[in-house]
């Protein structure tokens, strides 16, 4: 069967649709673990659960639809060229597809899913086996994130699943970068803007500096995990929240003074 560029199409707002929905269920349920260990002080669900939550299918999931729009919006965006070259505006998706050879893609959703387990499992693993004196030296610098920039195994760096999984799995300190909004809100972020970790790095607002967005521009900034810049004090009340061995070392960049006068 052929698919043409308009059903592919549908099939990305589709994509986009299913995108939404998991990154809200993925975050109600992070809510409702945390809201669970605020009011019954005796049991702590976070140390468990959340490790658990970001290995699911909710919080996968969401990585392998981002990989899915990405790659669509691409053959689009190549297709649409390619019909315009040659005057045909019935573009035959399934024929791009199977000349650039993405339908024979063996990765399912299950294994992506069992290798993000792994990472935490070998996590929790590796804390376990450290020695005192080393585990309470070690720093998970943005959090427990791929150093190489993949977001598909391991949460985004500097973002509050970053953190969390890292704290949860042993990890007692963790570093993080911080910027101040237009409006004053203390953020956590590494780079001067989101060019490189967002989700389409081509967006007007993943292009503007840190300092001259508000914290509302920066809600609808999605980032490549499906997640926004955290508040830092956020950050904070999840190390709180997991316990006293949950710290956070705040790193102020040059240029980023005013983060550092509204810590102070």
């Amino acid at each position: 069967p052929t698919v043409g560029i308009s059903p592919s199409q549908d099939l990305l707002v589709f994509l986009k649709g299913i995108y939404s929905a998991a990154a809200k269920n993925s975050e109600a349920l992070r809510k409702l673990v945390k809201k669970f260990d605020k009011h019954i002080g005796s049991i702590y669900l976070s140390d468990v659960l959340l490790p658990e939550l970001y290995s699911s299918n909710f919080f996968m999931g969401q990585n392998v639809i981002a990989m899915a729009i990405s790659v669509l919006r691409e053959l689009l965006d190549d297709l649409d060229e390619v019909c315009d070259d040659h005057n045909d505006h019935n573009g035959n998706m399934s024929d791009y597809l199977n000349q650039n050879g993405f339908q024979n893609h063996e990765e399912s959703d299950e294994f992506d899913v069992s290798r993000r387990a792994e990472e935490m499992m070998w996590l929790r693993e590796m804390t376990q086996h450290l020695q005192k004196e080393d585990i309470e030296h070690a720093v998970a610098h943005r959090g427990f994130h791929n150093p190489r920039g993949r977001s598909d195994l391991r949460p985004l760096e500097n973002s509050l699943a970053a953190f969390e999984a890292a704290w949860s799995n042993g990890v007692h300190l963790c570093e993080c970068d911080v910027a101040l909004t237009k409006d004053e809100k203390i953020v956590l972020a590494h780079d001067d803007d989101f060019t490189r970790l967002a989700l389409d790095p081509a967006s007007n607002l993943a292009n503007v500096k840190v300092c001259n967005l508000t914290f509302k521009e920066l809600i609808a900034l999605t980032l490549k995990n499906g997640v926004r810049a955290p508040l830092l004090l956020d950050v904070l009340r999840s190390a709180r929240e997991i316990g006293p061995d949950a710290k956070l070392i705040i790193e102020i960049k040059p240029g980023h003074d005013q983060a550092g006068t509204a810590l102070a």
